[in-house]
């Protein structure tokens, strides 16, 4: 999920008939460039459980720096989500 400031979160669900196409990196690339060269904002954060190593690589490929672990109470059987904290700040500003 990248989170903007005074923008929607953009939350991903990645069908298996997808999966491994590079449309996720695509679309990360496409959000990073508009967030950060047409909106012009300082960073960009992106968060992600601890456990999913595809989203982690994904944004480490596209250079989002590990920021902080948080962890957020669930909606759903009163799970606890470890969540990690990606960000990658604008080098323009």
């Amino acid at each position: 999920m990248i989170n903007f400031t005074s923008f929607p979160n953009i939350e991903t669900r990645n069908l298996l008939y997808y999966q491994g196409k590079g449309l996720m990196k695509e679309a990360l690339l496409s959000v990073i460039e508009y967030g950060l060269k047409v909106m012009n904002l300082k960073a960009l954060e992106a968060y992600t459980e601890e456990n999913n190593i595809k989203s982690i690589k994904l944004l480490e490929k596209c250079n989002f720096t590990l920021a902080n672990r948080v962890d957020d109470e669930g909606y759903f059987n009163n799970r606890v989500y470890h969540m990690l904290v990606y960000r990658l700040e604008n080098s323009t500003q």
